[in-house]
């Protein structure tokens, strides 16, 4: 697919985003077609350094509109998604998606949806892994993740991710890693008051 057709999909959620004030029908059905459009985007072509650079701003947005139906965990998954391929990418690439993150403090949004995600067994439960995930890349860049976590009260929530995955090779490292950032920065925001 051309990079046309990418821009038109950020484009148009941009413009969603920028009417969704009054939060119409059309503007949701909008932003979940460029969502689904641009996560097969994603899944067949790797996110390239210019699309992350242009449209880190309007990701952000997006992730942080779910604020207000937290309940519909397939869109959340599915942006969820787009980020996760984004932080995937080569970090030089991946630097200005994190630095809007972190500028936009995604991390309490993030451990807030972690906390009414996880009590749901079914759809929770992968969005609670793609949370983790993307915490383990940008924990380490929030210094008081770890104050968040357990204000949120979800470090719990990891635990026991941990003893369910605790034998799966793929996300055991992930949690383990976003733990070690909460014992690092845990020390660093006890220091600092």
């Amino acid at each position: 697919m051309p990079l046309i057709k990418i821009d038109s999909w950020f484009t148009r959620i941009g413009q969603a985003l920028a009417r969704d004030k009054t939060s119409t029908s059309d503007n949701k059905e909008d932003i979940r077609y460029a969502v689904r459009k641009i996560n097969q985007y994603f899944y067949a072509e790797k996110p390239t350094a210019e699309v992350i650079e242009k449209y880190a701003n309007v990701i952000v947005d997006l992730l942080l509109s779910t604020s207000n139906g937290p309940d519909d965990f397939e869109f959340l998954g599915q942006i969820l998604n787009i980020v996760r391929e984004i932080l995937d990418c080569d970090k030089k690439f991946s630097r200005p998606l994190v630095k809007a993150l972190i500028k936009n403090d995604v991390c309490s949004f993030l451990l807030h949806t972690l906390r009414s995600v996880s009590e749901d067994r079914g759809l929770g439960q992968d969005v609670s892994l793609q949370i983790h995930q993307i915490l383990a890349v940008i924990g380490h860049h929030d210094k008081r993740l770890a104050l968040k976590a357990r204000l949120f009260k979800t470090i719990a929530c990891t635990i026991g991710l941990l003893r369910i995955y605790s034998y799966n090779a793929k996300v055991c490292p992930v949690l383990l890693t976003l733990l070690k950032i909460y014992a690092k920065n845990g020390k660093f925001s006890f220091n600092q008051n």
